[in-house]
């Protein structure tokens, strides 16, 4: 069954608003406590002001820190490496080929390190270019009905179509869009 909807509404009540964006505080709060927690002294401010004074300036600090390494060469060379070694190693997996060790062990870390938008981002470069090469995803086998079985016939043949552009078919797209290539 496949249900298909424009609108999806729910009716909440005052109360339910209220516990619903103290809960989403309650996880940005927990997120932010989680990130500092291991530059945080285990004395309270009370008892160690300059060590808690230390603390906020290490966190401003750190977090100065990363945004200027993000915009460092060495960051761009290593990002570069690693979209390059994680879409051969998804490639290799998708293809169904073995990989060694050291291979199924770089590409769990590289799992881990990177974060979920930049997987899904080299993912979908990765298919793109397993489907240039025609190396996607197999395709199933065409059934055969029973009549077919019955009298012996074999399902039809798909013929493979032909998925380039011709010179015509590319300059009736390219005045469909107001597109000069030579610009």
């Amino acid at each position: 069954a496949r249900l298909l909807f424009d609108e999806l509404g729910f009716i909440i009540d005052e109360d339910q608003y209220r516990d619903a964006l103290m809960l989403v505080d309650l996880f940005h709060y927990f997120i932010r406590h989680q990130e500092y927690k291991r530059l945080q002294p285990k004395s309270s401010p009370k008892e160690d002001p300059a060590g808690w004074l230390r603390f906020a300036g290490k966190a401003v600090l750190e977090k100065i820190h990363e945004k200027n390494r993000q915009w460092s060469w060495d960051y761009f060379k290593e990002r570069r490496d690693d979209r390059i070694r994680y879409i051969e190693l998804f490639k290799k997996k998708k293809r169904e080929e073995r990989l060694d060790a050291t291979e199924a062990e770089d590409l769990d870390k590289l799992e881990r390190k990177l974060s979920y938008e930049d997987l899904r981002f080299w993912r979908s470069l990765a298919r793109n270019q397993l489907r240039k090469e025609n190396v996607g995803v197999k395709k199933a086998p065409q059934k055969q009905s029973w009549g077919q079985w019955m009298w012996g016939q074999k399902p039809p043949e798909d013929k493979q179509e032909d998925t380039e552009m011709s010179e015509e078919q590319r300059k009736e797209l390219y005045a469909a869009i107001d597109w000069d290539e030579k610009k």
